[in-house]
């Protein structure tokens, strides 16, 4: 909290402090609490072709008010999340021809050429604007 006198600061963080022991005692009074329920592996090839996971979930669980009748309720968070792999073979290589070898029309110009005509027009420029002048 920037900007906030210090003993404000204070006062809040205290009431916060409070706030949060209160709903710590209650949830341990209703009996909710939570349980990590860690990933495993459940399945590798032997060859190392094939392999999949379960990732790790957190259950809220809400306990029987009742001793010994277990969870009331259980929520998980992350079930499911499960990944695979698996190597294939590679597909066949094919060639293809390259594209400036042929295998498109030629669309451009001959740039020599182009370059000669350009030369010898500047040159009959020149030559024309001496006899003009």
């Amino acid at each position: 909290m920037t900007g906030l006198p210090q003993d404000v600061t204070d006062q809040v963080n205290s009431a916060l402090a409070q706030v949060q022991a209160a709903l710590n005692t209650l949830h341990g009074t209703l009996g909710v609490h939570l349980n990590y329920v860690p990933g495993h592996v459940y399945k590798v090839d032997s060859a190392g072709r094939y392999a999949a996971a379960t990732g790790p979930e957190y259950d809220i669980v809400v306990d029987s008010p009742v001793p010994g009748d277990g969870a009331l309720a259980e929520i998980g968070l992350g079930h499911g999340t499960t990944a695979s792999v698996s190597a294939q073979q590679a597909p066949k290589h094919i060639e293809l021809r390259n594209p400036q070898q042929g295998a498109l029309p030629h669309t451009g110009a001959n740039l020599p050429l182009i370059g000669g005509i350009a030369m010898a027009l500047l040159a009959g420029a020149a030559v024309l604007r001496r006899r003009i002048a």
